[in-house]
């Protein structure tokens, strides 16, 4: 079955339904080890800029097509980049072998031409687990991207690895278990979303990452270390958007994290009553919109320097 076939189509029920105004299709990227991604490209009539939009830990840029669409027709080139070992990506599934070679992804994508058609900085959208490397990566190549944004970042969790956890993660991977599959605690479809539509999606996706191997699980640890270093570093203006009632994310601590940001203090909404994936939610609609506020404030600025 190919990845075209296999793709979601937008499937939530409620008032905020975006047209087909764009066009949409899936493409293949190699990294430089050979590894080669499937992402999701939406391409507007006319292009005012480039996204890239990276996901969490379990999902894959299926789950977020409606904004791509969304953002897409109101003129942004969004680029839905599958992890390895994820979505449409079925080689290594679950496993990356460290936090450097999930940057040197992202890096060798936002540097390729495909990210780079309009002339300018991509700017870098991110949920939940995809934030530990927006944000490690925003602040380690400024020159690469002009901004980055962060939708309920899974960086300070309410589910952390315990230290005696990490000290058997160490041991395992030092012992050449490296690829042993451990399965990801996200059984309750509720933790992502109330919505009964959107729980029936997660509940029968397909392509829903369900084990991550125990070199993943390492590198998502240094990633947090990295992130958590990265907030006071960063150069680039930056969005938080955090879900007020999130069962995975906590909040208040994510909030301090940020509050160490001295030279682009983030700009912060919070959508009271939402849960985790926010792509989910009633409040979706209004997601976006301040979304596209944001993207249109850094291209102003952008233009203006």
């Amino acid at each position: 079955m190919t990845p075209q076939q296999r793709d979601d189509a937008p499937f939530l029920e409620g008032s905020w339904k975006p047209r087909p105004a764009c066009r949409s299709q899936v493409e293949v990227f190699e990294a430089s080890d050979g590894y080669q991604f499937h992402y999701r490209r939406f391409e507007p009539v006319e292009s005012r800029g480039t996204v890239i939009f990276l996901h969490g830990i379990q999902s894959h840029g299926g789950w977020y097509t409606q904004t791509a669409t969304a953002l897409s027709m109101a003129g942004w080139r969004v680029l839905l980049l599958d992890r390895r070992g994820s979505g449409l990506n079925d080689v290594d599934r679950g496993h990356a072998s460290s936090a450097d070679r999930l940057l040197a992804d992202l890096f060798e994508f936002a540097g390729s031409t495909a990210s780079h058609e309009c002339g300018s900085r991509p700017a870098l959208l991110s949920v939940s687990w995809g934030g530990k490397i927006a944000l490690s990566a925003a602040a380690a190549r400024p020159d690469l991207f002009q901004a980055v944004g962060l939708l309920y970042p899974g960086i300070r969790t309410r589910l952390p690895i315990s230290t005696a956890k990490q000290v058997l993660l160490a041991g395992a991977d030092r012992l050449g278990a490296g690829r042993k599959l451990i399965e990801l605690p996200l059984h309750d479809s509720s933790l992502f979303t109330a919505e009964p539509a959107a729980r029936r999606f997660l509940e029968t996706d397909p392509l829903a990452l369900h084990h991550v191997s125990v070199s993943f699980l390492r590198a998502g640890l240094e990633l947090d270390r990295l992130a958590n270093s990265a907030a006071a570093a960063l150069q680039i203006p930056c969005l938080l958007m955090l879900a007020g009632e999130d069962r995975i994310v906590d909040n208040a601590a994510t909030e301090e994290l940020f509050d160490a940001a001295s030279r682009h203090e983030p700009k912060l909404i919070t959508y009271p009553g939402a849960r985790h994936t926010l792509e989910f939610e009633p409040t979706r609609g209004k997601v976006v919109a301040d979304l596209l506020d944001w993207l249109d404030t850094i291209l102003n600025a952008e233009a203006s320097q």
